[in-house]
């Protein structure tokens, strides 16, 4: 299971770094092109757009095809391929497990390892199995105050 969750985080920044080249500012939820304005390197920047949507369907298949390999109950980690929502300025943290269906709002903060099995508020940090609200994300952690 940990390789279709290394190969789902993969695949995750790629179509983000895609979406950030490609999308509206409002679609993103955020202004466009930020990453490359921050001179970050993306999969874009280092492969380009068409490479960059080739590795994606890789690891998508990746992804898949380590399920497959698992064995045991598969179906509801193939259903989290799709399906979550995150919302602008959602944070989510590593190794967390989110189940199909659910939104993260705008600003919210997922702890690392934590196992959300329902909605997470706007600016709600969240934590534990199943995740809890520990707090909400205070104003000076808000990533809209940074350009």
């Amino acid at each position: 299971y940990r390789r279709f969750a290394d190969e789902l985080g993969v695949l995750f920044q790629i179509v983000d770094d895609i979406l950030d080249v490609t999308e509206s500012d409002e679609r993103l939820g955020k202004p466009h092109g930020s990453d490359e304005r921050h001179g970050k390197l993306t999969y874009v920047s280092l492969f380009g757009l068409d490479r960059a949507r080739e590795l994606a369907a890789e690891s998508h298949a990746k992804a898949t095809a380590t399920l497959a390999e698992a064995g045991g109950q598969t179906d509801d980690l193939r259903l989290i391929r799709a399906g979550v929502t995150l919302r602008r300025a959602a944070r989510v943290g590593g190794g967390v497990v989110l189940t199909p269906g659910i939104e993260i709002g705008e600003e919210a903060f997922v702890a690392a390892g934590a196992v959300v099995t329902r909605d997470v508020g706007a600016r709600e940090v969240v934590m534990g199995v199943p995740a809890r609200v520990v707090r909400r994300v205070p104003d000076e952690d808000l990533i809209e105050r940074y350009p």
